[in-house]
């Protein structure tokens, strides 16, 4: 009679073990603010990177997230809901959204990650990539759209004119339109731009793309990456390509240079992962995305475009038809 006993004592002994150690595991709450709904990938290789070095959604991690925000005027909103909520840490997704947080979180000690800055310096987001300066880091995609320029160029050497809408209140349309525009000049390369700063302005522009336009291009936004669509088919309709940064040859576009948005959510993850082990985020040096080239032959044969062989062997990835 006594063993059943004995059982029950070691069984509470080892629950009360395991209570402990429950009780001691850290867990932390994640702000996350997201401007544009392209970055959802961006998000979901950061929750895939924490959760592969053990912080599991739901156990050791939560996230506070009420999707894409998808216009400037809801950004001070939702930064200040978060606040509101006792975060750990915030993660900031795009320019738009790391400089609405940083500013709103600068009287706080809550640490910050965003993913991508196209430029944080320039944007003041940090005061050098070395040593960011402010209880903030992150990953940055900038430095790529003049070589986005020099590939396309090397496949579609007659152009000579590209259409160029941009966004001035965007500082990654504004800074990534300055690099584009000294990369033009020097490669004899005329650009036609209009600031198109909602989405009506945006549709009239891509619906009235001059005739001697040659290309169009799509630069690294939060709001113009939301009108993909747009660029797509006003390429198409008037038989040219349309070019654009990032993955976008996977939704369709004829050809992109820049980095790969789900990656730079797991790449982000990793500082997130040194920030809670107990480093402070400004110690943390901004990283730079990695860059990916792709093409889509199901464009180039839309528009009647034979890319060289050449060039689709030094491809990162090809989307062929089907």
């Amino acid at each position: 009679m006594r063993k059943p006993k004995f059982l029950l004592v070691i069984l509470i002994l080892i629950g009360g073990l395991f209570s402990c150690r429950a009780a001691d595991v850290e867990t932390y709450t994640i702000g996350v603010i997201n401007f544009s709904p392209t970055l959802e990938s961006t998000f979901q290789g950061f929750k895939d990177g924490l959760a592969e070095a053990g912080y599991i959604e739901g156990e050791q991690v939560t996230f506070i997230y009420d999707g894409p925000v998808g216009d400037m005027a809801g950004l001070a909103a939702a930064t200040q809901n978060i606040l509101a909520q006792d975060v750990d840490l915030i993660l900031s997704l795009t320019t738009p959204a790391t400089l609405v947080v940083k500013q709103a979180a600068s009287a706080t000690d809550i640490p910050v990650i965003f993913a991508p800055v196209y430029n944080p310096v320039r944007s003041e987001v940090v005061d050098s990539l070395t040593s960011p300066g402010s209880n903030i880091t992150g990953i940055r995609d900038g430095g790529y759209i003049p070589k986005l320029l020099e590939w396309h160029l090397k496949v579609a050497p007659d152009t000579r004119v590209i259409f160029v809408p941009y966004n001035s209140l965007d500082n990654a349309a504004v800074q990534s339109l300055e690099d584009l525009t000294a990369a033009a000049a020097e490669l004899n390369v005329e650009l036609i731009t209009v600031d198109t700063q909602s989405t009506a302005e945006l549709e009239v522009a891509l619906e009235k793309v001059p005739a001697e336009v040659d290309a169009i291009m799509m630069l690294p936004s939060g709001f113009l990456v939301q009108h993909a669509a747009q660029y797509l088919a006003a390429g198409q309709a008037l038989n040219i390509p349309a070019i654009a940064p990032g993955p976008f040859y996977k939704a369709g576009f004829f050809m992109s240079y820049g980095i790969d948005l789900y990656q730079i959510g797991k790449q982000a993850s990793r500082l997130a992962v040194l920030v809670f082990s107990g480093t402070p985020a400004r110690d943390l040096p901004v990283e730079t995305g990695e860059f990916y080239l792709g093409f889509n032959l199901a464009y180039a044969q839309v528009i009647g475009f034979e890319i060289p062989e050449e060039f689709l062997k030094q491809a990162d990835d090809i989307i062929y038809p089907e």
